[in-house]
């Protein structure tokens, strides 16, 4: 059995380096290959919002559609995200209301790891790619037949 003093901290130091310096290179190739620009505005949540027609009835004012957009974000950012917490969010949204919350929510940066905001890696995504990377394919299905008159799925 060896001693501590006779392994070589050094080599084993060397290794563990470039093993991390090398899974930050293939994720980094990763996310490059696998990016999709959005077709909407970019940069944080209040900034270029991507405009799209509005329904012609709401039932909330613009104050409580950024409300509900920064509630969907809160609920959707950081490493997982409980699905049920974003659907009781959603079940406040009004059919005719989707709309304009999609518009609040603008476009942030989603990294496909975890959901973080990071500028290094991942890009831009509106609501609808934050809810289709976030959700499970039964719930999105579900979500883009309730909500198929705005367009947006």
């Amino acid at each position: 059995m060896k001693r501590i003093k006779d392994i070589d901290l050094v080599k084993w130091l060397k290794f563990i380096f470039l093993g991390g310096f090398l899974i930050v290179i293939l994720y980094f190739l990763y996310s490059v290959i696998v990016y999709k620009p959005s077709t909407g505005g970019g940069g944080a949540m209040d900034e270029g919002f991507k405009t799209v027609p509005v329904l012609s009835v709401t039932y909330y004012d613009t104050n409580k559609h950024i409300s509900l957009s920064k509630e969907l974000f809160n609920r959707m950012v950081g490493w997982g995200s409980d699905n049920q917490d974003i659907l009781d969010v959603i079940a406040d949204i009004p059919h005719t209301d989707f709309v304009s919350v999609y518009n609040a929510f603008g476009s942030p940066v989603y990294d496909g790891l975890g959901g973080q905001t990071t500028d290094y890696f991942g890009g831009p995504l509106d609501l609808v790619g934050w809810l289709r990377s976030e959700l499970s394919d039964v719930e999105f299905h579900a979500l883009s037949i309730y909500y198929e008159d705005s367009n947006l799925f």
